[in-house]
């Protein structure tokens, strides 16, 4: 994230870069003049760019105070370690929603962010125009019952963006991955055509899916890495 006052800011960690490829990662969909929820913000770079494309734009994700982390039980690790891993996302949170307030200043921001987890977005949300649910699927254990949270507040369109695998299976999958110590955070790999289907199941009838590479980038190197985006426009419902 580039930030007034403070330039380019990196994590030694390796973390995603998606500067110059927004409008990839988002499906070309134009945001202005429109309520947009932005799902699992983190850090908030999704919610603030499409602000500055004229959306009025409510953030949501989890604080520190919530145990709403879909965790992988990989009974492996033990209870005890398992344990660990929940009270030490306390601290990833307190973090993400620091780096949020951080932005939030420096860009001198209006949006919203709500705290809940993505299976009960509070009704006080109200309608939203638009959706973004960027790399959110993968990483809870329901992603269907996610989807549906979300929806029954979007009018017009979803945005679901996921990592794309390879090779690529034929026909709507969703992979349960094989837990490893190092991540119990991870738990699908979806085919761009099982959103699809999810989204006709909830009235978002029309879709389209495309294809891009983002950088997952730390200071010292990057790599490219393949996504896919579908767009779901609503047709029925609500």
């Amino acid at each position: 994230m580039d930030l007034p006052g403070y330039g380019h800011i990196c994590q030694d960690t390796t973390q995603w870069d998606l500067r110059g490829r927004e409008r990839e990662y988002l499906g070309h969909v134009e945001f202005s003049g429109k309520r947009t929820l932005d799902v699992g913000t983190a850090s908030g770079y999704l919610s603030f760019f499409v602000e500055s494309q004229g959306a009025d734009v409510i953030s949501h994700d989890l604080s520190e105070q919530q145990q709403g982390q879909d965790i992988v039980p990989y009974q492996r690790l033990g209870s005890k370690n398992l344990e660990e891993v929940r009270s030490g996302y306390k601290s990833v949170a307190r973090k993400l929603n620091n780096a949020y307030w951080l932005a939030h200043r420096a860009l001198n921001s209006r949006a919203r962010l709500v705290h809940s987890t993505v299976y009960s977005l509070p009704d006080d949300i109200g309608f939203v125009d638009i959706a973004i649910i960027g790399c959110v699927l993968l990483h809870v254990r329901d992603p269907f019952l996610a989807l549906q949270s979300i929806l029954r507040l979007t009018r017009e369109t979803a945005i679901v963006t996921d990592l794309a695998s390879t090779p690529e299976p034929k026909g709507p999958c969703m992979r349960f991955l094989q837990p490893t110590p190092g991540d119990v955070w991870t738990w699908w790999q979806l085919s761009p055509e099982v959103v699809q289907k999810f989204l006709t199941v909830l009235g978002f009838e029309e879709t389209r899916v495309s294809y891009h590479s983002q950088r997952r980038s730390s200071r010292e190197n990057h790599q490219e890495v393949r996504h896919f985006t579908v767009v779901g426009r609503r047709t029925c419902g609500l």
